[in-house]
């Protein structure tokens, strides 16, 4: 386009002044021209007009096809912001992105409030569905719980199939009590959505609903980068990271189980019920266990 443009100002140029200029061989004091034998040239001023045209259509080109170029390497980069924010925790791609996380930043000891929740039954279930339809169910669920996941601001960590591990407290920070709070309102906000979500599933034809174990513990765990120099997961690992899956797998469908750390910090604002101690692998002394009272 630029080029076309370019080119017309040249054409247009050399014309207007080869017909409209021929004054000049008249026009006194004008300095002497090399073409022109004592006088301006009217085609001599029309071919310095044409070639200062042409040059401008090379500048033109040339400016249309570096913006083209920018524009272009602009959406290049916008689409692998977003490839990037899928495949890795959307905390930590803002970090990497900006320059402020780098590879030396291997792990370090933070406080953090660990979500683990999966489905009861999940493959009892997938033994009825066929596998596209199985996968159909799986990515609904699993997008609808990362939007709300989005929305308390939490750090998702995995999917394994059917389970998810989510945490508060890094790579961003507040502080105990509303990492602890923000946990156990998504993990409410999860409840009340699968209940939309089974409701609409039943209606399409499944029999069998999905019905989702959460577990929630807070305490001091390592977190930050793991694994070989060729691939690295930002993960959290320890004690209370293990204890939140031990939760989960102890709390009864459509239920959530938090840890009395976890309680300490929540209580007050989040209505729970005490369900007494229980003894999980690892640990060598009784949990004290509390059930969150689920809304409506």
């Amino acid at each position: 386009m630029a080029l076309a443009i370019g080119a017309w100002i040249g054409i247009l140029g050399t014309h207007i002044t080869g017909e409209a200029l021929g004054w000049l061989r008249y026009a006194p004091g004008l300095s002497m021209s090399p073409f022109g034998g004592g006088r301006v040239s009217p085609s001599w001023v029309a071919w310095t007009m044409g070639a200062g045209g042409v040059i401008a259509a090379l500048v033109l080109s040339m400016y249309g096809y570096i913006i083209h170029r920018w524009r272009e390497r602009e959406a290049q980069i916008k689409a692998a912001n977003a490839l990037i924010r899928r495949y890795v925790p959307a905390q930590l791609a803002d970090r990497i992105l900006s320059g402020e996380h780098r590879e030396g930043d291997r792990h370090e000891r933070r406080n953090l409030t660990v979500f683990f929740s999966d489905i009861q039954g999940f493959t009892e279930t997938s033994d009825r569905l066929e596998a596209e339809r199985l996968s159909d169910l799986l990515n609904e669920y699993l997008t609808e719980m990362s939007a709300i996941a989005a929305e308390h601001g939490g750090t998702i960590d995995k999917f394994v199939g059917d389970a998810i591990m989510i945490f508060f407290g890094a790579p961003e920070a507040t502080d105990d009590r509303d990492h602890a709070l923000r946990a156990v309102r998504m993990a409410l906000a999860m409840q009340a959505r699968m209940r939309d979500l089974n409701r609409a599933w039943y209606e399409s034809g499944i029999q069998t609903p999905f019905r989702i174990r959460v577990g929630i513990n807070t305490g001091t765990a390592t977190v930050g980068n793991f694994g070989s120099t060729a691939r690295m997961d930002y993960t959290a690992v320890g004690n209370h990271v293990n204890l939140a899956a031990r939760l989960e797998a102890r709390c009864a469908p459509g239920g959530i189980l938090i840890s009395h750390s976890t309680w300490g910090l929540v209580h007050d604002a989040i209505p729970c019920v005490g369900k007494g101690e229980i003894k999980v692998k690892g640990l060598h002394y009784p949990i004290k266990v509390y059930e969150v009272v689920m809304e409506g």
